[in-house]
């Protein structure tokens, strides 16, 4: 199978769905749409993901439009743009070197994202682009709540072996607390993706609800 090699730095938006485009230069795969491409990290060679070529045309760095560079990360300007390429091909690229403009959709992650320091935002997109990667979509949202307090009774069990009375069997495995908040988490997050809810928004609002209403209560 055919493949396709990225850098570390590029393997975080692929897999959110925020690059969805990719410029190849030189190309000695006879990429063309339809083709399913095997994705490995550029440092380790080790696949991160598999896709297939939703789109492949051919123009010069000159001839790109706004519809080529969507998907795609941006370049402060055109000379910079060359520049990358050039040290990246290790040969001298210029407006007139012809390039193929390829567009890919992930079929599946052999490599789940690990990134520190997300915002809710970037959270929603990776449990949505996970599910319409790998699942057939989400749930009914009364199905995902009965879901999410199946979750909720594991970590109030949890939470309960191990600050409460009753103290777990012998038998029964000891569950991370930590493990059991992210497992709820996850559920919210699937709940409020079917419903088409901005969690950042949704939270803001409630923060501006509490300073307002709460501000001197606590004092």
């Amino acid at each position: 199978m055919k493949t396709l090699k990225f850098s570390k730095k590029l393997i975080p938006a692929i897999l959110t769905g925020q690059k969805t485009t990719t410029w190849r230069c030189f190309d000695d795969k006879n990429l063309k749409k339809g083709d399913e491409i095997i994705f490995l990290d550029y440092e380790t060679k080790k696949p991160f993901a598999k896709a297939v070529l939703t789109e492949v045309k051919k123009k010069t760095f000159k001839e790109l439009g706004i519809e080529d560079k969507e998907g795609h990360e941006k370049f402060k300007n055109n000379e910079g743009m060359l520049r990358i390429y050039s040290e990246y091909y290790k040969t001298k690229v210029t407006s007139e070197t012809p390039l193929k403009i390829i567009k890919f959709k992930i079929l599946k992650k052999t490599q789940l994202l690990n990134k520190k320091n997300m915002d809710i935002k970037q959270m929603q997109k990776i449990v949505d682009n996970w599910i319409k990667t790998n699942t057939k979509g989400y749930w009914k949202p009364n199905n995902i709540m009965l879901r999410l307090m199946e979750e909720v009774g594991e970590l109030a069990r949890a939470i309960n072996h191990k600050f409460g009375e009753k103290r777990k069997k012998s038998e029964e495995k000891e569950k991370e607390i930590s493990s059991e908040l992210a497992d709820v988490l996850y559920d919210i997050i699937c709940l409020a993706n079917s419903l088409n809810i901005d969690l950042e928004d949704a939270f803001n609002h409630t923060l501006a609800k509490y300073e307002k209403r709460d501000k001197h209560r606590q004092r």
